[in-house]
């Protein structure tokens, strides 16, 4: 990246078996990284999904976070599935 990223903000509470920050509300699990998002920016887009620029799931950092497509979500990790679409050779 060719700017500086402020510090991760670690969600405190309980965190999910793949790693995202949650808690309950009205009776419904929600994201804390998507609740933080939607606090600093607004409604997330329909079709689109937040992408942890930090790739550290348990930040609520709303300024590590960007909206994408699932796809573009995917092709930014590093799956296996990510690095072959990445990569410039076939298997």
């Amino acid at each position: 990246m060719g700017h500086q990223m402020t510090p991760c903000s670690i969600w405190p509470g309980s965190i999910s078996s793949e790693g995202y920050g949650r808690y309950w509300r009205d009776g419904r699990q929600v994201y804390a990284h998507r609740a933080a998002f939607e606090a600093a920016f607004g409604p997330i887009p329909d079709g689109l999904v937040i992408d942890h620029l930090c790739r550290n799931r348990a930040c609520v950092n709303p300024e590590h976070m960007e909206a994408v497509s699932n796809r573009e979500n995917t092709l930014r990790g590093d799956s296996p599935a990510a690095r072959a679409a990445r990569s410039d050779v076939c298997a």
